[in-house]
């Protein structure tokens, strides 16, 4: 076998570990656990891509077809993902050796576990549950809970700067998920109804609605309810633009009497924003992806009101999760797991619950 000359092998020897451990703080935002993004597959005895990451394009190194690796777009985005293509380029690591060298280390890191122990072993499981804890508990203690600095009446709408993306069972069972913090939110279309619905009492003699006592949120169009937002606003990821969500609400079983008589349907409407400028109020969430946290099962974020005009933050909740289910089997850690500060409202509707205690929806007229 002839000898591999590239100059920059050595400092990659030098530099691997530090370059892995930015890569995999960086992973959430580009590659998950056992979700590679042109993950390898077999085709014919051959390796090739199959999945969008990638062009498609397969360089054959030299050895038997069992070596034969799909780059193409992988190496490009896994060099620049993990933000580790000007250090390499500092460090002379430039040659085709050590660029493909490091890409096949990330993809094998990508893949690897976060936790270095056997969770399957309860010896070790029950000593990693008790440092999640203690951990956990001191982030409860210290860090986590609700700050309002300033409440709003009267508002009619606001900007979601975010919206919570839709989520599968793959993501509940991943430790690196960044929305595993909130993984019981309502995602989607919900997570936008649910700043429309009312708030309705959940206790069975209709006990009032206080802030310790929460009720749920429903969009049904019945009397007794405190009224949400009416309207919220969202800039299209596609687009650019920044269209309005509001409800419509019509009465199907005039026409169709397969509906019960008297029913109110609830539509959820987009139409582009008939105002020039942005509303005043808006709302994001910032998922913190910490490796050290998610090694323990442990996640953390924050929701933030702003006042888009004064630049103020309005108030903001900071939310920690464990998940006590280190080894997942069929089984959803992110949506089996201890929340602190403790809910006093629907998990679904978490963000719309805390939001409204500052930025208070305008009453009906």
């Amino acid at each position: 076998m002839g000898k591999i000359v590239d100059g920059g092998l050595a400092t990659m020897q030098r530099e691997l570990p530090n370059m892995i451990a930015a890569f995999r703080a960086s992973r959430p935002q580009a590659i998950r656990p056992g979700d590679l993004e042109g993950q390898l597959a077999s085709e014919g005895g051959q390796t090739a891509c199959h999945n969008g990451a990638t062009d498609g394009a397969r360089v054959v190194l030299r050895g038997d077809q069992n070596d034969s690796v799909c780059w193409g777009n992988l190496q490009r985005r896994l060099l620049r993902t993990s933000g580790q293509r000007s250090t390499m380029e500092a460090n002379g690591m430039t040659g085709p050796c050590c660029q493909r060298l490091f890409v096949a280390l990330l993809a094998a890191s990508s893949a690897l576990p976060l936790y270095a122990y056997d969770p399957l072993n309860r010896v070790e499981y029950l000593a990693k549950i008790k440092e999640a804890k203690a951990y956990y508990e001191e982030k409860c203690e210290k860090v986590a809970g609700i700050r309002i600095h300033k409440t709003v009446p009267n508002v009619e709408g606001l900007l979601l700067l975010k919206v919570r993306p839709e989520r599968r069972s793959r993501e509940l069972a991943d430790p690196m998920w960044p929305g595993a913090a909130f993984g019981r939110e309502f995602s989607g279309d919900s997570y936008i109804r649910s700043f429309l619905g009312s708030e309705y009492s959940s206790s069975a003699d209709g006990s009032p609605i206080t802030s310790t006592h929460r009720g749920y949120i429903n969009t049904d169009k019945r009397p007794g309810g405190l009224p949400g937002y009416r309207w919220v606003e969202v800039i299209d990821e596609k687009d650019g633009q920044r269209y309005r969500y509001g409800a419509r609400y019509d009465e199907p079983w005039q026409t169709d009497k397969s509906y019960f008589k008297g029913y109110i349907r609830f539509n959820l409407e987009k139409i582009p924003s008939p105002s020039k400028t942005p509303p005043r109020y808006a709302v994001t969430f910032e998922d913190h992806v910490i490796p050290e946290e998610r090694a323990l099962w442990v996640a953390s974020s924050t929701i933030k009101v702003l006042d888009l005009q004064s630049n103020e933050v309005l108030g903001e909740m900071t939310r920690y999760a464990i998940s006590h289910i280190h080894a997942p089997h069929h089984s959803m850690p992110w949506l089996n797991h201890y929340i602190c500060p403790a809910p006093s409202v629907s998990s679904g509707t978490a963000t719309r619950q805390f939001v409204d205690q500052i930025l208070i929806p305008k009453k009906e007229d």
